[in-house]
């Protein structure tokens, strides 16, 4: 038993940390403009719009196999939960693809430096 009480502890020592309630009403002088808002509706435009591309050529090939003899109520909605499972893969790939052609030709913008001094959302 002496050797369990010897171990070191697995967790370091609680240090908790005062941290006074404060309405997020109250402004502060310091607070900054949102970071470049403008310019991203053509780019979420084309992400939207290519995922949407994407969906409707799968959706359209998805009918052609599923119709191959007739057209009945489960093959309509399997057409429809294919359409709207793979909308999401494909919103998925295109924002990548914008992510990482935005990174490549340097466009990016320049990251903000130091702590956020406004709203944050995680």
């Amino acid at each position: 038993m002496d050797s369990l009480t010897l171990a070191p502890p697995l967790l370091p020592a609680e240090a908790p940390l005062k941290m006074p309630v404060r309405p997020l009403a109250e402004g502060g002088e310091d607070r900054v403009a949102a970071h470049g808002a403008e310019g991203y509706g053509p780019r979420r435009a084309l992400v939207l719009g290519g995922a949407l591309l994407l969906t409707l050529a799968a959706a359209h090939e998805m009918s052609l196999v599923v119709g191959l003899a007739r057209w009945t109520v489960v093959g309509v909605l399997l057409t429809l939960l294919f359409a709207l499972l793979f909308f999401f893969i494909a919103l998925a790939c295109t924002s990548g693809l914008a992510g990482f052609f935005t990174l490549w030709r340097g466009d990016g913008g320049e990251m903000p430096k130091g702590p956020p001094r406004s709203r944050t959302a995680l």
